[in-house]
């Protein structure tokens, strides 16, 4: 079976792990293990979605004292994301945030991960998550809201994705918005192609919505073989 390499970047606390739970629709994510000492933290959790195995590589949440990332840990999730590179591909980079300001830590992760490590050559989705008190139901009004100071502050990106990731049993008012954003996800890490692609092509999402089975995995278990199956 072939395999796609998804990357998932972020501060801490912005729903890393909920993400990869909503698209396998499972409660499955685990902490990852240190392995490798300080600001070394990665984890594997494998998603079959429709015939397609997805490995979902979670990095450790991007963190610092007055909104700065540590140096050590970006330099340690870069040479995470080239070693990645090198054994097989990675399919795509999502950069995870809550609804809010861009912070100068998101601004530091991007550069550090997007345009040093890869160079700007795959393709990145920003997910937006937390919209669950989002007045529209669709909850994409954050982007036309907020798109011009993220373009501002030299984000850019290939699509979108505006979420929620509460569970249906939290909140019984937010139901349909979980569901929305369950699809969405669903369709965004699905897709064949991410370059040339409309911005909206997922944001707002399609109809469709599929059973997930997920397992979890370390990264410095695993050989180059298995990190790609190509």
């Amino acid at each position: 079976m072939n395999a796609r390499n998804i990357v998932l970047l972020g501060e801490s606390g912005v729903g890393k792990s909920s993400i990869i739970n909503m698209v396998s629709g499972t409660q499955t994510t685990k902490t990852s293990n240190n392995v490798l000492g300080d600001g070394s933290k990665v984890e594997c959790y494998v998603v079959t979605e429709s015939g397609l195995r997805i490995n979902f590589w979670e990095m450790k949440g991007f963190a610092g004292d007055v909104g700065v990332a540590p140096t050590r840990l970006l330099q340690v999730l870069k040479t995470i994301v080239r070693r990645l590179l090198v054994f097989g591909s990675i399919d795509l980079l999502i950069l995870c945030m809550r609804s809010g300001r861009i912070t100068n830590t998101i601004v530091q992760g991007y550069h550090a991960i997007y345009v040093e490590a890869c160079a700007r050559r795959v393709p990145i989705a920003l997910v937006v998550n937390g919209l669950e008190r989002s007045p529209d139901l669709n909850m994409h009004g954050w982007w036309a809201r907020n798109k011009d100071g993220i373009l501002n502050h030299g984000l850019a990106f290939d699509i979108h994705v505006c979420v929620t990731t509460l569970r249906s049993d939290e909140d019984s008012s937010v139901g349909e918005k979980i569901k929305v954003s369950q699809r969405r996800l669903r369709e965004l890490v699905k897709l064949p192609d991410y370059f040339g692609l409309p911005h909206d092509q997922v944001c707002p999402g399609s109809e469709t919505s599929q059973t997930c089975v997920t397992s979890s995995i370390s990264f410095y278990e695993l050989t180059p073989e298995d990190i790609v199956v190509l």
